[in-house]
């Protein structure tokens, strides 16, 4: 339980940099608010229209499954090695307002942190506000993919779990 305990005390207190990296994507997302070329991208709604018709169907799909294997879930669902899946995400309109809203982010010449160290390009967009979104989108989309795919048990499990 020590373990457990310690690494939930390091994930709910920043060190001094994980502090000046908030401090630093907040500012960025404050900044940019004026700036943003396409608002709805930056709410918690996400209209059909934006997500691919297969995603769709996958996730209706998984919702529906049962213990279905991954092949007979849904044509759209592959899966790539044991445990990694690659399906169709986003709309062409979608894909549209988010490459412009980020030529836009560029534009501004707002600083911003960079996925990792090795990318030189790149944003993480929950830091310029687009949080709400992100988190609608693997809310309402990824996580019957993923409950049904890596957690098939896992209201049995959440009682198992000492408080």
């Amino acid at each position: 339980m020590g373990l457990v305990t310690s690494l939930l005390e390091r994930w709910q207190s920043p060190s001094v940099e994980e502090e000046d990296d908030l401090d630093d994507s907040a500012d960025a997302a404050r900044r940019y608010k004026r700036l943003r070329k396409h608002a709805e991208l930056f709410q918690a709604k996400i209209p059909e229209s934006w997500v691919a018709p297969e995603l769709l169907e996958i996730v209706n799909a998984c919702k529906e499954s049962g213990d279905k294997k991954p092949n007979e879930i849904c044509s759209h669902l592959r899966q790539e090695v044991e445990g990694v899946f690659s399906f169709p995400c986003f709309s062409q309109e979608f894909v549209k307002l988010f490459n412009a809203e980020i030529d836009n982010f560029y534009a501004s010449k707002i600083p911003a942190r960079r996925p990792n160290s090795m990318n030189n390009y790149g944003v993480i967009v929950n830091e310029i506000g687009m949080r709400p979104m992100i988190t609608e989108f693997q809310q309402r989309y990824i996580w019957p993919i993923a409950s049904w795919s890596f957690f098939p048990r896992l209201p049995n499990l959440i009682h198992i779990i000492p408080s």
